[in-house]
């Protein structure tokens, strides 16, 4: 981040914390748009709470996914969290980005909003997928949730895992296109 895009991000904040959210707004797209991932996670926030803009989950969910692709660790919770309310579309938009295989944490968010809902065997799947990728916390958590599943349960949810770990390591190998990221090739953001 330059320290242009530190300030006017600063400057968003500074507005939003004021109620203007129309400013927080001005300041925050044109980072978004050029890639800045916090400036992505913002707008998804002001996008999912209709702050200076018309409310729209899935424009919120689409700049949430954004900054978890660049490593947003607040992006990928608001992902998570949404995941966990069971909206169909929230949870493939996350399981998307844990099966690009760039992020072991966006795999164990997939586990957690699995747990939350109650979905043990696919939580059991996405915390053994982020353990293979070198989760320590997911791990520990799949290691949990086996104590909870019967022997059906485990077998099932140990081929899921090694579904996703296939998928994954299939996906590493071939081009990708940036699409699912939303983005252009040249690696800025394409907002909508």
């Amino acid at each position: 981040m330059t320290r242009a895009e530190g300030i006017a991000l600063t400057e968003g904040l500074f507005a939003h914390a004021d109620g203007d959210y129309s400013a927080a707004l001005a300041k925050w797209r044109p980072l978004a748009e050029r890639g800045l991932p916090a400036a992505q996670a913002l707008l998804g926030h002001l996008h999912l709470n209709g702050e200076g803009v018309k409310r729209d989950r899935r424009k919120a969910r689409a700049c949430f996914l954004r900054a978890a692709a660049h490593g947003d660790e607040t992006a990928l919770r608001e992902l998570r969290a949404l995941a966990e309310q069971g909206a169909r579309e929230d949870t493939r938009a996350l399981a998307d980005l844990a099966l690009s295989g760039k992020s072991a944490e966006a795999q164990a968010a997939l586990g957690e909003a699995h747990r939350a809902r109650g979905a043990f065997v696919e939580a059991y799947a996405w915390f053994a997928t982020a353990a293979a990728f070198g989760d320590r916390h997911a791990e520990a958590q799949r290691d949990a949730l086996a104590k909870l599943l019967t022997a059906k349960q485990l077998d099932r949810a140990k081929i899921r895992a090694q579904s996703n770990i296939k998928t994954i390591t299939a996906d590493k190998r071939r081009p990708r296109s940036r699409s699912a990221t939303g983005e252009k090739a040249d690696g800025t953001a394409v907002l909508q």
